[in-house]
Parts: C-alpha cells; structure tokens; sequence
C-alpha cells in the first residue's frame, strides 16, 4: 500500500506538468482568438469610417500644382464647403503590391484616428476623396503657418516670452491629453507635426499612431513632410 501511495504522489507532478501545458496552450489560442477579433473590428470600423468620410473629387476644388512635397506624398492647397483645406494626395500608379497595401494601411490609419476625434489643439480632417482608386487623398484643414519647427527656428535668437511658452505647452498638454483619453498613441510627437493656425497649435501627422489595444494602426509607408505645410 506504501508503495501505491509512492507512485500516486510521483504521478500528480506529471499531471500538473501536463495541465499547466494544456493551461498555456487554451491561453495562447483564446489571445489570438481576441487579436483576430480587434483587428476584425479595426478593419470594420476603417470600412465605416471611409463610407462615411467619402468626398466626391468634384466638390474640392484644387490648386493646380501642389505648395508642399514631401516622400510618396504631395500637398495641394483647396477649398471644401467654403473651408480652405490641404489635401494630401498619394499617387498608387506603378507602386508594387505589397508596398501599395502598405501605403493604404497606413492612409486608412490616418483617416480613422483623425475622423474619430475632434479637439481644437487637433488637424481637423473633413474626409478622403474617394474617386480615383489610384490616389489616395486625404482632406484636411488648413494650417496656414507652418509648422512650430518652423516658426521656432525663425525666432531662435529671441527667446519666447514665458506666457508664450506656457500657452503652447499647455495647447499641446491638451491635445496629447484628448489623445490618450481616446486610448491613441501618437508615436512621433515632434514641433515638426505641430502646424499653427496663428496662435493656435494643430497636432498632425497620425499615420504611425497606435491605439492600446496593441493593433498595429499603420504601416508607416507614408511619410508627410508636415514643415512644408505653410
């Protein structure tokens, strides 16, 4: 009897050996299982955001040579509903499969974090032009200043008076504050991807953003040239 009570005692290792395996492989199937979903969800919503975002070619009207160029991307200044606006098109023709879909993810990125929130210290967008499947285009406000890499390296042997600096740290607090509240990482928070409309500051560039879940929000493929935009 001893020794049956022995080899119980030398199984149940064994079986605890054997379960916490079984235990990490349910894990790892319900994780992908939760990842497939979010990115299924993602997917969904960039679909929805894009029907509803939609912008017909011929109510933007476009200056006829772009004022900023910058990487795959091209900068025109326009008008939208009354509004001046920046547009940035991507020209797809030529471009290799993979690197095309690239490109797309991350327009599609900018597009949904953009159209999902609205802040006053945020580049507001109004939308994509969907016409032409070749190009990508992006609508957005227009920042008539430049970028604060700009205007800070114009000004850079005159120190900012104190309020000044105040206020656009406190601009910028604010934004990255409704960012994070909306669960958005910006990723490439620099004075060149702040623009300025006069005195106000306008975080940009959001096409390598990431959002908590831990999806991967864009491809990075596009890269704007945000202290052209002036």
């Amino acid at each position: 009897d001893v020794e049956k009570m022995l080899k119980k005692v030398n199984i149940l290792p064994q079986m605890d050996a054997k379960l916490n395996v079984l235990n990490s492989k349910m894990d790892a199937v319900l994780n992908l299982a939760v990842k497939q979903d979010t990115k299924q969800k993602v997917q969904d919503r960039r679909d929805t955001m894009l029907e509803q975002f939609s912008i017909e070619a011929k109510d933007c009207i476009l200056a006829t040579t772009p004022f900023a160029v910058g990487g795959s991307a091209k900068i025109f200044k326009g008008t939208f509903d009354g509004h001046p606006v920046a547009v940035k098109q991507v020209d797809l023709k030529g471009v290799p499969l993979k690197q095309r879909n690239d490109m797309l993810s991350s327009f599609m990125t900018e597009l949904d974090i953009l159209c999902r929130l609205s802040h006053p210290n945020l580049l507001h967008v109004y939308g994509a032009i969907t016409d032409d499947p070749a190009t990508l285009q992006l609508v957005m406000a227009f920042a008539p200043d430049g970028s604060l890499r700009d205007f800070l390296d114009q000004n850079h042997d005159t120190p900012l008076p104190q309020e000044q600096q105040i206020d656009f740290s406190t601009q910028l607090c604010r934004g990255m504050k409704h960012l994070h509240n909306k669960k958005v990482a910006h990723k490439d928070f620099k004075s060149m991807n702040v623009l300025m409309d006069g005195k106000l500051l306008k975080i940009s560039d959001f096409n390598s953003s990431k959002e908590e879940t831990g999806a991967t929000m864009a491809g990075g493929e596009i890269e704007e040239h945000t202290s052209e935009l002036q």
